[in-house]
């Protein structure tokens, strides 16, 4: 439960931040996680704020675990609503409910080589990088650098001839999972609309490790504010 006792002054103005962005600096051991819980309760029991439109976000399937245990932990055998998971896995939520991806399945390394094979025989690992470079950046020029010069020119085209039997065979990977849902928020606005009304505050646990494509996709689901 909200306790500010607990609290030392920085992470008490931490916590009791009112509307709008915050960014926190703290470093290892200075508590990052119970600030994080506490803010949550604080929503909850101070600002009235219903559980269920608090999205909590972090990098790993075991750091969202470890938090959400923590947080329930604390809430005095309530039962919160509060939405815990990585990025991966909100944006498939949001994919999957807006069957964008109805029967697709979660590609293997093989599979990714094996769609290439027609398209990019030799150095398949340094394409598949730039692949995922793109698909984490929206930088093409960025994803051309990591190929050898001769290589550069054909990229956009391989890129797509890549995506369409990616398509085709209905397969996807991670990076897709937020490249996608990226593109479906972009492209349609009711349902843009109607997952920024369903999250009115959006916490995010070691914010310094977000790429540029998880960050816009982040600021869609928050309205578009940077």
């Amino acid at each position: 439960m909200y306790d500010p006792e607990a609290l030392n002054e920085a992470q008490r103005l931490a916590v009791s931040h009112g509307d709008g962005h915050l960014l926190v600096l703290a470093g290892p051991g200075s508590g990052k996680t119970f600030t994080i819980t506490q803010r949550i309760f604080f929503l909850i029991q101070e600002r009235n704020v219903p559980p269920e439109e608090i999205l909590v976000v972090t990098f790993t399937r075991e750091a969202a675990l470890s938090m959400q245990t923590r947080f329930h932990a604390q809430s005095d055998d309530r039962i919160y609503p509060v939405n815990f998971g990585t990025f991966h896995s909100i944006f498939y939520r949001i994919l999957c409910d807006s069957h964008r991806i109805t029967h697709y399945r979660l590609m293997t390394e093989q599979q990714k080589r094996t769609l290439l094979a027609p398209i990019w025989r030799e150095e398949q690992t340094l394409f598949l990088s730039a692949v995922s470079c793109y698909k984490n950046t929206g930088n093409l020029e960025a994803a051309r650098r990591r190929l050898p010069q001769e290589k550069r020119a054909s990229f956009e085209r391989d890129l797509q001839l890549y995506e369409s039997a990616r398509e085709q065979n209905r397969l996807f990977d991670f990076d897709d999972m937020v490249f996608l849902c990226r593109k479906y928020l972009l492209e349609d606005e009711t349902a843009r609309k109607r997952w920024q009304s369903r999250f009115s505050h959006i916490l995010m646990d070691e914010f310094q490790d977000i790429n540029p494509m998880q960050y816009e996709t982040v600021k869609l689901l928050a309205g578009g504010g940077s």
